[in-house]
């Protein structure tokens, strides 16, 4: 394996969710596509594990208990080492008004639960395609759920 695909696989997801369950969901799906999932339930953690490693990327839903989501990625963006940090935010809200207030924060996606795995997957797919040199490694993550089924839609 060459050492784009490793630092593929080596990129860490920081999940931040104050449910166990769609922890564990989105933990099963980056470990698939060969990320490192590093999950959390709130926000405070997020920010505590942020700046001990700062991760690849963020998912972050919106509404938790003590700090919401949008506190927490408008902490990120005014700290020096994790603004440039990608945030997607993950939450059950589905109005036009929270979405926007989600951009305004500085997030750069929004993914409305119940979210399907492979909604999860394609947006892994063109967030981190962008961003690192071997897109072609998830797009044969990608491929393979597809072509053996294991995504779970169907």
């Amino acid at each position: 394996m060459d050492e784009g695909t490793d630092e593929v696989r080596s990129s860490s997801v920081l999940i931040v969710d104050d449910l166990p369950e769609n922890l564990r969901l989105l933990t099963e799906v980056l470990q698939r596509g060969g990320l490192v999932p590093r999950p959390v339930t709130s926000g405070r953690l997020a920010i505590e594990a942020a700046v001990i490693d700062p991760p690849d990327l963020v998912l972050l839903d919106i509404s938790m208990p003590e700090m919401s989501g949008l506190d927490v990625c408008r902490w990120f963006k005014r700290d020096e080492r994790l603004r440039n940090i990608p945030i997607i935010f993950i939450s059950g809200l589905q109005g036009t008004e929270d979405k926007i207030e989600a951009f305004r924060a500085g997030g750069i996606d929004y993914v409305s639960k119940p979210f399907q795995e492979l909604e999860v997957l394609i947006l892994e797919l063109t967030r981190f395609g962008g961003r690192f040199r071997y897109a072609a490694f998830f797009a044969a993550v990608f491929t393979e759920c597809i072509s053996s089924n294991s995504i779970g839609l169907w």
